[in-house]
């Protein structure tokens, strides 16, 4: 159902026809509603239609609605997102902005009074944005690209190159650790090209069967496959003028490998079950990001050194951020401000104590994805007051111990001829040096305070450190 309007779309993907209808009165005035009842449909018209904003429940008949959410953010980063949902739960909350939500309404606590707020409000910053916002140097990037936040040496470095390989008609490897920004740098790089006017299209390689990577990749042709009504546009067509970037290549079965080989060298292919003598052109620029060293997997045979010739004619490294602790600060205030407003004040900033608490952790699980998870957990923790050293230190302690639960004491080769206290002495040796470095860390390496809170006597304690070769640091100052 469409309402004629003034220029402004909005989407609601919502299962329940009552609760549409509700919207329709609440949010119609003066707009175009776009409606679909369903993940897929949803998507399906948020492609057609590119809306001004997005209202959705979180429980859809057919997909998960954060999944959705997910989906959307991939298609557009900049469109506002309000999530509607009969939990109250503020885990759910945290879930829901961390898969790229603006706003949380729960249906239980008088939404419909407080969506017309919202949705105007979200409207209103969105025009703000648009007009406000200044453009980076060196070239001019899009707005609904994602600034890179961050003023450390190695930050500069890379923005530097990032600029430098993009006026390049290069293709691109950036390889790095889960929730580094490798995605970020890439759309970085179109939005800096001369391609830029060109598409930007991703496609996530794992989990994907290798016939529906291949369709996904190059399309199909009406009648192709049983049911197959019409015919399917792929990555590589629509990239055509732009860039098509492979997330995690490293994944990529042997025979896909052997297909995006032929293109890169052609610069033509065939949608599946095309005329043979039906060939199709696409010149796209291919930034492919990874986890793994392509060279490594070349040495193993476990990729095409061909393919990766091509793939990788210059390479961008994303520094982790334990390497750039300096732009803990920034981007904590940066996390804080684009999530704070959703939340309500639940947080007011943070104290130094607590920005130094944040630029001591060493973000090895998940980067910066992990810094802006653990803010908004620490948003919601604020009560209102600025957020403290103290509150920081729990919520790192119990991930810590999170971390501790879930280790994984492997036992040593050929165990199974071990005595049974012989195998259970090695398991039980590598609990004893995790759980030794664990109370270490939280006491800042005073042996002392460790003993105490592991509630161990210091002597004992001090034992159990030189059994394990473990270093006894004195408080500093």
């Amino acid at each position: 159902m469409t309402q004629a309007g003034n220029g402004t779309d909005i989407l609601l993907i919502e299962p329940e026809e009552s609760t549409r209808r509700h919207l329709r009165r609440l949010l119609g005035a003066g707009r175009t509603l776009h409606e679909a009842s369903s993940g897929e449909e949803g998507l399906e018209v948020f492609g057609e239609t590119a809306p001004d904003l997005v209202v959705m429940e979180v429980r859809l008949p057919d997909r998960s609605g954060l999944e959705v959410l997910k989906a959307i953010r991939k298609m557009d980063r900049c469109v506002p997102c309000v999530v509607l949902s009969r939990e109250a739960d503020p885990r759910a909350v945290v879930r829901a902005l961390g898969c790229g939500a603006n706003d949380y309404l729960s249906k239980a606590d008088g939404w419909a009074e407080e969506i017309p707020e919202s949705v105007k409000g979200l409207l209103k910053a969105a025009r703000e944005s648009r007009r406000s916002e200044p453009l980076p140097s060196p070239a001019p990037v899009p707005e609904c690209v994602e600034a890179m936040v961050g003023e450390s040496a190695a930050m500069m470095v890379l923005r530097e190159k990032i600029a430098r390989i993009a006026a390049a008609p290069v293709n691109v490897v950036v390889r790095g650790e889960s929730g580094s920004g490798k995605e970020l740098v890439a759309r970085q790089v179109h939005a800096l090209s001369a391609r830029r006017d060109g598409n930007f299209v991703d496609l996530l390689i794992p989990g994907l069967p290798e016939t529906l990577l291949m369709d996904e990749l190059f399309g199909h042709e009406k009648g192709s496959f049983t049911n197959g009504d019409s015919e399917r546009i792929g990555h590589v067509e629509a990239a055509d003028g732009g860039t098509l970037m492979l997330d995690e290549i490293a994944e990529l079965p042997n025979d896909a490998q052997v297909a995006l080989l032929r293109v890169l060298q052609e610069k033509t292919f065939r949608r599946i079950g095309g005329d043979a003598r039906k060939v199709r052109r696409s010149d796209f620029r291919v930034i492919s990001v990874t986890q793994e060293d392509l060279r490594d997997l070349c040495e193993r045979g476990a990729f095409r050194r061909d393919l990766h010739f091509r793939l990788r004619q210059v390479e961008i490294v994303v520094p982790p951020l334990r390497e750039r602790l300096d732009d803990v600060p920034i981007l904590a205030e940066h996390f804080l401000l684009r999530h704070r407003g959703w939340l309500g004040d639940w947080a007011r900033g943070f104290t130094p104590g607590a920005i130094r608490k944040l630029s001591e952790w060493e973000y090895r699980e998940n980067n910066v994805r992990e810094l802006e998870n653990l803010v908004i957990e620490l948003i919601c923790r604020g009560e209102g007051h600025k957020v403290e050293a103290s509150v920081v230190s729990l919520a790192l302690d119990e991930r810590q111990g999170a971390a501790l639960g879930c280790a994984d004491f492997t036992l040593p080769d050929g165990w199974m001829g071990l005595s049974y206290h012989e195998a259970s002495g090695h398991v039980q040796d590598a609990f004893q040096r995790r759980y030794l470095e664990h109370a270490l860390h939280r006491s800042h390496g005073v042996v002392k305070e460790a003993a105490r809170l592991a509630d161990i006597p210091r002597q004992s304690f001090s034992r159990m450190l030189s059994r394990h070769g473990m270093s006894r640091r004195k408080r500093k100052g």
